[in-house]
C-alpha cells in the first residue's frame, strides 16, 4: 500500500505554493516548495520524497519536461506524480496521464481536491 509522508511542490506562482503548501501540512504532509524544474530536479537527486506535484508552466524548463527528466533518471523513476495547472480541461487531464502523470491538479486548489487526488495515489 502506498503510504504519502513527503512531497515536492515545484511552482512558481508564490501565492499558489503558498496555499497549497498551508493545505498539505494542515494535512500532516511534509512539504518542500521549490519554484523552479532545475532545483526541484536536484533536490529530487538528493532527497527522498514520495510525490511530486509539478506545475505544468514553469519558466526555462515546464512541467512536461521536468517529468521527462524525472522518468530518465532510474532512481526517480517510480516517483509518484501530479501535474498542477491553471488551465485544466479534459484534455489537458488525459495529455497528462498519457505523458506519465498519476494524476491532474486544477488550479485553484482546495482541501477537497487534493485529499481526494492523494487518496486516488494510495490505491
Amino acid at each position: 500500500m502506498f503510504k504519502t509522508k513527503s512531497i515536492l511542490l515545484v511552482d512558481d506562482d508564490v501565492g499558489s505554493l503558498d496555499v497549497l503548501t498551508i493545505i498539505l501540512q494542515h494535512k500532516h504532509y511534509q512539504v518542500v516548495g521549490v519554484a523552479d524544474a532545475n532545483t526541484a530536479l536536484e533536490l529530487l537527486l538528493t532527497q527522498p520524497f514520495d510525490v511530486a506535484i509539478i506545475d505544468l508552466r514553469l519558466p526555462e524548463t515546464d512541467g512536461w519536461q521536468l517529468l521527462d527528466k524525472i522518468r530518465s533518471h532510474h532512481p526517480l523513476s517510480t516517483i509518484r506524480t501530479i501535474a498542477l495547472t491553471a488551465y485544466y480541461t479534459p484534455t489537458v487531464a488525459l495529455r497528462a496521464r498519457e505523458a506519465g502523470f498519476d494524476a491532474c491538479l486544477s488550479k485553484p486548489v482546495t482541501k477537497q481536491t487534493v485529499k481526494h487526488i492523494l487518496n486516488q495515489l494510495r490505491d
